[in-house]
């Protein structure tokens, strides 16, 4: 009975290793596909994470490198632009003080100028004065009386009008004057144009057409001492009158009928 009871015992347990060993292989292989599966998905999880992460993180670096590196570019920018804008300010305000400064000296040499030019044309006035004087011939008649003419401008275009000043003077101190006049005679080349000048000793005045006679009527007492310029004016008739014209006037101091002071020009002072 014992020695049949163990061969079964180890047919079974042979029955049973054959029927498990085929699965526990297939467990065993299935086990170690699933190990390189898992490790090539930690592999492949591995390297998705190196791709995909490590990007990212390298993007917000670069941005936030690039916003810091755009803000020192724009804050060099303004300064910059502050400071050109300051050096432009600087410029404009050194422009604008220069330019003032141009203008000022430019108002001066042109006030000194105009200063020059009127002096220069008050000279050649008093020099121009001076010769018609010298030119003339005064002839005093009588002591205590004096007459003296010119003419202004020395030289005229046929057309223009001119002044004729009469300067007079009763120089006597011991005796008043009655009836005096002065007469101007003018020449035919010379039309009289009014523009009469009188002084407190004048009465009145009339010029006669026909005769070319201009009077000057004193008051009716003249004191001693007393003396003045009267004035009128004169042209050349447009038109008719040659170039070169010369024309002479004359002038007489009349008191009581009696001539006592007359000018006679040498040659006249007023040419066309």
């Amino acid at each position: 009975m014992k020695s049949q009871k163990y061969p079964s015992i180890i047919l079974a347990f042979l029955l049973v290793f054959s029927l498990i060993t085929p699965y526990s292989a297939v467990f065993a292989e299935g086990n170690k596909e699933t190990d390189s599966d898992k490790e090539a998905e930690v592999e492949l999880s591995v390297e998705n994470q190196e791709n995909v992460e490590q990007p990212k993180i390298d993007k917000q670096q670069v941005i936030k490198e690039s916003n810091e590196e755009t803000k020192e570019v724009i804050k060099r920018q303004d300064e910059k632009g502050l400071e050109e804008k300051s050096e432009d300010r600087e410029k404009n305000v050194e422009s604008k003080k220069e330019s003032k400064q141009e203008e000022a000296k430019e108002k001066q040499d042109k006030k000194e100028l105009e200063e020059k030019s009127e002096d220069k044309e008050k000279k050649v006035e008093t020099q121009k004065q001076s010769k018609q004087k010298d030119k003339k011939k005064i002839t005093p008649m009588s002591a205590g009386f004096f007459l003296d003419m010119w003419s202004t401008p020395e030289e005229v275009r046929s057309g223009e009008t001119f002044t004729y000043e009469v300067e007079y003077g009763f120089r006597s101190v011991q005796e008043t004057f009655k009836h005096s006049v002065i007469e101007i005679q003018l020449p035919d080349e010379i039309e009289f144009n009014e523009g009469v000048g009188l002084t407190e000793h004048i009465e009145s005045y009339h010029y006669d057409e026909e005769t070319h006679k201009l009077t000057f009527t004193f008051k009716e007492n003249i004191e001693g001492g007393s003396h003045g310029i009267v004035s009128f004016k004169a042209k050349f008739p447009n038109y008719v009158t040659p170039n070169g014209t010369e024309a002479t006037v004359a002038a007489d101091l009349i008191v009581d009928s009696e001539l006592k002071a007359n000018i006679r020009p040498s040659n006249d002072d007023s040419n066309s």
